[in-house]
């Protein structure tokens, strides 16, 4: 009984936000509108066989597929395996740049940055971590109305799953092995800071204004006032080493890992480490992060989109 107010509210939302960005932006250039995809993806008709690709529109709403169909006799909301999800995109003319904001299947945040157009290979090339191996063709000079019909209601339903103030993110990297891996689903609280610091030990999502506003997931091991160094592979806090059982010897063995000066941190910071040390890009590359730019705390997990439920990050 609850569930359709729901959402009609989130579609009345979803189509409002369309109809600003038509405004602003005034909707795709024809150059970009159609099918994209990688030269390996298959299409049976208009849908999305095996591969990856995106489904750009002229009033700038876009679908991005990846994956493949389990059968191709199913039906289309419930038979693909596929990370996906709709977004709004706009167009930089002057950089010939594809912005990308929304969620995908999982519900992870993806903003900003996403694709250049390049005009003489007439390619689009993924420039953020979630899309950096994708090279694009267009396959379709418009965006077949059926099949992005049939897609944005299967995203739709799978978009109820995740409650309001949590987000997904994808584990892209092995920065924070062993307590996450590659391709695992971590579900973050939004709302659990508030006004209130993260507390040493955290895993928190954050975006990385040095990275096009990209998220990361990374532990806290600092606050504002403390003092840090690292001296053979240890940690120290306010000169009292941090035990940090989370961390494998095997992980901190380079040199980049066995010593960071020592460093106060300014107020409004934090300082971020990746498990994996010897392969973390965090606050010893990036800085102290902003308590401004922290998204939420990560708390739960799952092996991968398609398998397992949450659990607890231990």
């Amino acid at each position: 009984m609850t569930i359709l107010p729901k959402m009609n509210k989130r579609l009345l939302t979803f189509f409002a936000l369309l109809a600003i960005s038509a405004v602003c932006f005034a909707g795709m250039p024809s150059k970009v509108v159609g099918v994209w995809a990688t030269n390996d993806t298959v299409f049976d008709g208009e849908f999305l066989q095996t591969g990856f690709a995106i489904y750009l529109r002229e009033d700038g709403s876009a679908i991005i597929l990846g994956g493949e169909r389990t059968s191709k006799n199913c039906s289309q909301d419930e038979c693909h395996k596929v990370s996906g999800g709709r977004f709004l995109a706009t167009f930089d003319d002057r950089k010939q740049d594809i912005h990308l904001s929304g969620r995908d299947m999982t519900g992870a945040t993806i903003s900003g940055r996403a694709f250049v157009y390049e005009d003489k290979a007439q390619t689009l090339t993924g420039v953020t971590t979630s899309f950096s191996d994708k090279v694009l063709y267009r396959k379709f000079a418009s965006a077949p109305p059926i099949a992005f019909q049939a897609y944005t209601e299967a995203i739709a339903k799978l978009e109820h799953d995740i409650p309001t103030g949590f987000a997904t993110y994808v584990v892209h990297a092995a920065n924070m092995e062993p307590t996450l891996k590659r391709k695992q689903i971590v579900l973050a609280d939004l709302k659990i800071y508030g006004d209130a610091l993260p507390t040493r030990g955290d895993i928190v999502a954050f975006r990385s204004v040095k990275h096009d506003n990209n998220v990361f997931i990374e532990r806290v091991v600092a606050l504002p006032g403390d003092r840090l160094e690292i001296r053979e592979g240890n940690l120290f806090i306010n000169n009292q080493q941090f035990v940090e059982t989370y961390v494998l010897p095997a992980n901190r063995q380079t040199p980049y890992s066995k010593k960071f000066e020592p460093i106060v941190l300014q107020e409004g910071s934090i300082f971020v480490l990746g498990d994996n040390r010897d392969r973390s890009m965090d606050s010893r590359l990036l800085g102290p992060i902003s308590i401004k730019d922290v998204v939420g705390k990560a708390f739960m997990v799952k092996p991968s989109e398609h398998e397992g439920e949450f659990v607890p990050i231990r």
